[in-house]
């Protein structure tokens, strides 16, 4: 019964993918400007998890501060808990304990796009939550420094000009003399699969004959690319 429930989940995400392209390329057709197009796509991505998670609120097109007074670059996508204590207007600042993870949305992943993200996914991991003495956390330890202390950073790429190893041979070359902890968690593009960071191959590293996967790996999920993102991000 558990199978079956996760095939239907499954099953409803790769429909709700088809729905994400088919919107993107209709804003693609009706709008000529580009900025226009890129906030129409993120609003779209925003809509989509307001649907399907459950979070205090989701803006878009923010900047997060932390309590050390370090501040991101603007983040497509910011889905935030209750501790958030400001609004949903976009262009705003949030606080770093209010952020559950961010998402950057990118119309079509490339070469230059990849090196933006590293640079956008540094200035958002630099950012560091303050803990205080009644804080718990439900996670594993190997995961508290990339996916607690820091906030989980995520692409989703309608479309690429790359091949999935190619994304994974760039990226790595530009991940070289990256800290682990100022890396992104992982990128999607919808139809292809996904690039994720198993870093040092603990916590929530997937396995391969028994044996923990080390570093960026390649996911060829093809059209269940949209619920993987929902499995890993959520």
């Amino acid at each position: 019964m558990k199978i079956e429930n996760t095939n239907i989940i499954r099953d409803y995400f790769v429909s709700q993918q088809r729905r994400l392209k088919e919107d993107f390329v209709r804003i693609r057709a009706s709008l000529s400007d580009s900025d226009v197009k890129g906030s129409a796509n993120e609003q779209t991505i925003v809509e989509f998890l307001n649907k399907h998670i459950s979070a205090h609120f989701i803006t878009s097109n923010v900047q997060i501060i932390d309590s050390y007074g370090k501040l991101s670059d603007e983040v497509d996508v910011c889905v935030c808990n209750v501790d958030q204590p400001f609004g949903t207007s976009p262009g705003q600042l949030v606080i770093v304990e209010g952020v559950d993870f961010v998402v950057q949305v990118k119309a079509r992943l490339t070469s230059t796009e990849l090196e933006r993200i590293v640079r956008n996914a540094q200035r958002v991991k630099q950012l560091k939550r303050m803990a205080t003495p009644n804080d718990s956390v439900n996670s594993n330890i190997d995961d508290v420094p990339y996916y607690v202390d820091r906030i989980p950073y995520f692409v989703l790429a309608y479309t690429s000009e790359l091949t999935l190893e190619k994304t994974h041979e760039k990226l790595t070359a530009l991940l070289s003399k990256v800290p682990l902890e100022l890396q992104p968690d992982a990128i999607f593009v919808l139809d292809r699969g996904a690039i994720l960071n198993m870093r040092e191959g603990k916590g929530r590293a997937l396995k391969a004959g028994g044996k923990p996967i080390i570093g960026l790996c390649i996911a060829h999920s093809g059209e269940q690319t949209l619920f993987e993102f929902m499995r890993i991000s959520s």
